[in-house]
């Protein structure tokens, strides 16, 4: 190596480690003194959008905490503090620029709470309401619907409140109402169960508590809320096709990473729902129109042509293998020339364990030349397949999957599932009577010729 390529190489060296640096904080929590509150840990985690770094231990000297932590694009983070087996969470805001990375908490019995600063005392005064008002949620008693409308409300209310008291940040009030959104749509999600009332019976509406929310979530800053997302598409027009759906959201959100997000849940939910069966030609024209369109991810439209495979009369998914409790490879080529019933099932499903009974006294049973059996595990390893299959005492053609490529193909949403393919290796019954359906299905393989 020349002299200038290893001054190069080490100039590039320097600037790599230099960037890794920058990307660093080091954050300190000063705290009252720990033995008066129990043993205490705290980690830390940055909130970036799009991302979930992992929380940070810190390391406790003294009465103070501290952590060298990734830094977070918006100056926000989680701090997690574990008392007296009890969890709780605190977001603190330390901007970039600002000198001193250092924020003084008192730990209470609700968690640790910022005693200097604007923006920190207004987190922690709001992480306190959020606190409160699921509590009272929770155990409230015959308050009627027009009471768990204020409650959930009360979110709202205690944003403005707590907003109007503090001279913060723009990028903290916008937290705290995005906040206090994403608070009352959790506790309106939570209405069925703590009310024990159908969703669909629940006399509130959403937006009559939120307002317009393309008002508060239109913004990055949203991705920080995992249920940002759904509370968008919750408030979405009901029984709207796909189409109305994307309108809505288009028209209504201008932010790339809300919209992206929210698009791609939707495409999801559509692919995954869809009756391929009697709807795939409009659903595909549909969805073609609406990847064009919008510019959206074209997986979700490969997906969607690749799950045709469920469709009666469509072969066999192509280039798929599986292998046997000895390691030798088979494809469904191997069964050619007969009508084959597929059991789709995972040594961990006990409903699938439920039927190996059944389907074993069928295939005892069953006179029909013409068919036979395939049990395909989606086991993600050999061993707890290899197990249950020997406490089961299965036998006959026993495959694996580790990388559920069957299941995938067939848009397949829950196990034990069944198939049954024709002689020529084509789907001729999508989603087939269970063994334990008794007569139904063994009627039904006695005439298959």
């Amino acid at each position: 190596m020349t002299k200038r390529k290893r001054l190069f190489t080490t100039l590039l060296m320097a600037t790599t480690i230099l960037a890794a640096m920058a990307q660093q904080k080091k954050i300190t929590l000063k705290t009252d003194s720990p033995q008066d509150n129990g043993e205490v840990m705290m980690y830390i985690q940055p909130l970036n959008a799009g991302a979930q770094d992992d929380a940070q231990k810190m390391v406790q000297t003294g009465t103070s905490f501290s952590a060298d932590t990734e830094t977070s694009s918006y100056g926000l983070y989680r701090v997690i503090c574990i008392r007296n087996q009890t969890q709780t969470f605190l977001p603190i805001y330390i901007p970039e620029g600002k000198n001193d990375n250092s924020i003084k908490l008192e730990i209470t019995a609700k968690g640790p709470i910022a005693v200097e600063g604007n923006d920190n005392k207004a987190l922690s005064a709001y992480a306190t309401k959020v606190f409160d008002a699921d509590q009272t949620l929770w155990t409230a008693q015959n308050v009627g619907w027009q009471g768990y409308a204020d409650m959930l409300g009360g979110y709202m209310t205690a944003a403005d409140s707590i907003l109007s008291l503090y001279a913060c940040s723009s990028t903290v009030s916008q937290y705290i109402r995005l906040w206090a959104c994403t608070s009352a749509y959790n506790a309106f999600s939570s209405l069925p169960n703590i009310t024990k009332t159908k969703a669909f019976d629940i006399p509130l509406r959403l937006e009559d508590i939120i307002g317009e929310p393309s008002k508060t979530l239109d913004t990055p800053l949203a991705s920080l809320f995992p249920t940002a997302s759904q509370l968008i598409s919750s408030t979405m027009p009901r029984q709207a096709t796909l189409t109305q759906k994307m309108e809505t959201l288009f028209a209504n959100y201008k932010c790339e990473e809300i919209r992206n997000t929210v698009a791609n849940n939707m495409l999801q939910n559509f692919i995954t729902k869809f009756n391929y069966q009697r709807d795939y030609d409009s659903g595909l024209a549909e969805l073609t129109a609406l990847t064009e369109q919008y510019s959206l991810d074209g997986k979700y439209l490969k997906t969607f042509v690749s799950n045709r495979a469920t469709i009666a009369g469509t072969p066999f998914p192509e280039g798929l293998t599986f292998v046997d409790k000895d390691g030798k490879q088979h494809s469904i080529s191997e069964l050619k020339g007969k009508y084959v019933y597929i059991d789709l099932w995972a040594s961990w499903c006990v409903p699938c364990c439920k039927e190996v009974p059944h389907l074993q006294k069928l295939e005892a049973e069953l006179a029909n030349e013409n068919v036979t059996f395939l049990s395909i595990s989606i086991d993600k390893t050999a061993e707890p397949w290899l197990k249950k299959m020997n406490e089961l005492q299965m036998h006959g053609n026993q495959w694996l999957d580790t990388g559920s490529k069957l299941a995938n193909a067939l848009n397949v949403r829950g196990i034990p599932f069944f198939v049954i393919y024709d002689k020529e290796g084509k789907l001729y019954k999508y989603n087939a009577p269970r063994p334990s359906s008794g007569e139904q299905l063994k009627s039904l393989l006695e005439s298959l010729k």
